[in-house]
């Protein structure tokens, strides 16, 4: 999408240097007010365009012949729309000339940007990037011939098959049989599962019920290589993968359009964020150095979208060696459920204590925001042996990047309720949206006010 509104950007401000020469923001500015505040409003409502033509769908299909068909309907529907705004407010003085390069050079950029994206996709998944981990439910011909077509076929999809579920004595080519179809949760929580595929025969289907219950309850995403069934999730849709249609049920945020705003968003301000904080960053740093010695942050393995595991950093608030002594007082645990927290815990520093209560010691997670392994808002991440303590209903709470703030952290902070916070947590996966982000980031420095951190 970013390419996408450089192509448009570009097209505008280039053809116009090339139709009116040295003097063309001279005639943009006899014919139109604020001539760049202009070019920007263009670029996103041509953006919002190709999003409702459907150039931002998750289609696994990919073909030149595709990519050309699709910017040249985009294309056409931009134009329309910006010729009826154009004869709506009366503005004749527009060079017809000038709008015929303009939609020229936008439909050349689309076409080669996002075929040359689509090719670096693509080398990156065959590379072994951005891969997906897929488990098979079911085994015998149909789910080989299914599996072989998106591994051995279709490389540049990232397909990763870990394993399969299915009867004793059936066979999926070379791949591990990991147990029965009653086993799935137990696979699902032991491992790191993006997808789950169904290739189960007709007179399995009774099974597809139970997979996909236990699939909604950790959040991850079901394909059914069949015809479209009569079935009710949250959401579902049909996608193509190697050219088979398949019955994609998701729980959770599907909006890829609003996804990738919502990482632009993030990284935008996350840098912004590390720049403009640098000062308090080395000066909280040197009182560390000073009153504690090393070392200055403090790193923990964390499980992040689908369990990922990485690695979290903030400022060291306590003394070292005290994850050591955390069993000590868990019968001081002031939370329910599994999460630990309490008020006056000996191992924070005096230091630690002013940087907990103004959130100072969370403020070196925005590199985790950039590294991608958190966002700026979601669900807070949870330690490992957090998440080994789960009910199979918490664990959706892993459908979604965790961030630095969100829905608990400015409405119930202060609740000892572990069932409390999974609600809200879930809650905003479930009516996720970007302006839902934007309101929770401004709410965010209210709610440290009212209620600080400990």
């Amino acid at each position: 999408m970013t390419v996408h509104a450089l192509v448009v950007g570009g097209a505008l401000i280039i053809m116009g240097r090339v139709r009116f020469g040295a003097e063309w923001i001279s005639v943009w500015d006899d014919i139109i007010p604020w001539p760049v505040l202009a070019v920007v409003a263009y670029v996103i409502f041509a953006l919002g365009v190709f999003a409702l033509v459907g150039l931002y769908r998750l289609d696994e299909r990919w073909s030149v012949q595709n990519v050309v068909k699709d910017i040249t309907k985009a294309v056409t529907i931009l134009g329309l729309a910006t010729m009826t705004v154009l004869v709506f407010f009366n503005l004749d003085r527009v060079s017809r000339r000038y709008l015929f390069y303009v939609f020229v050079a936008i439909w050349v950029g689309m076409v080669l940007s996002t075929i040359l994206l689509r090719q670096a996709f693509a080398w990156a998944r065959r590379s072994g990037y951005a891969v997906r981990h897929v488990i098979v439910v079911g085994g015998g011909h149909y789910a080989s011939t299914f599996v072989g077509d998106l591994t051995t076929e279709h490389p540049e999809l990232g397909i990763h098959v870990a394993g399969f579920l299915g009867p004793s004595g059936a066979r999926l080519d070379s791949y591990e049989r990991l147990g029965d179809i009653e086993d799935l949760p137990d696979v699902l929580t032991q491992n790191v599962v993006d997808e789950v595929v169904v290739c189960l025969p007709m007179d399995q289907w009774s099974d597809i019920d139970s997979v996909v219950r236990c699939a909604e309850q950790l959040g991850k995403p079901v394909r059914v290589p069949l015809q479209v069934m009569d079935y009710t999730v949250a959401h579902s849709r049909v996608d193509r993968i190697g050219g088979t249609p398949v019955l994609t049920l998701v729980v959770g945020p599907d909006q890829a359009l609003g996804l990738a705003a919502k990482r632009a968003l993030d990284l935008v301000l996350a840098a912004i964020g590390m720049v403009l904080l640098a000062p308090l960053f080395v000066a909280t740093a040197s009182l560390i150095l000073i009153t504690q010695g090393r070392p200055i942050f403090f790193t923990q393995t964390r499980a992040g979208l689908h369990g990922r595991p990485f690695e979290l950093i903030k400022f060291r608030t306590m003394i070292n060696g005290a994850e050591a002594q955390k069993d000590a007082l868990v019968a001081r645990n002031e939370r329910t459920g599994p999460v630990f927290k309490m008020t006056d815990d000996p191992r924070v520093t005096r230091v630690g204590t002013f940087l907990r209560k103004t959130s100072i010691d969370e403020l070196p997670q925005l590199w985790n925001v950039l590294a991608g392994g958190m966002s700026l808002v979601g669900p807070r991440p949870p330690t490992l042996d957090e998440v080994d303590a789960y009910h199979l209903r918490h664990r959706r709470r892993l459908s979604m990047k965790p961030g630095l703030t969100g829905l608990w952290q400015v409405s119930a902070r202060d609740d000892p309720s572990f069932e409390r916070w999974v609600q809200l947590d879930l809650e905003y996966i479930d009516n996720w949206s970007l302006m839902n982000d934007l309101n929770l980031l401004v709410r965010t420095p209210l709610a440290l006010i009212r209620r600080p951190g400990r």
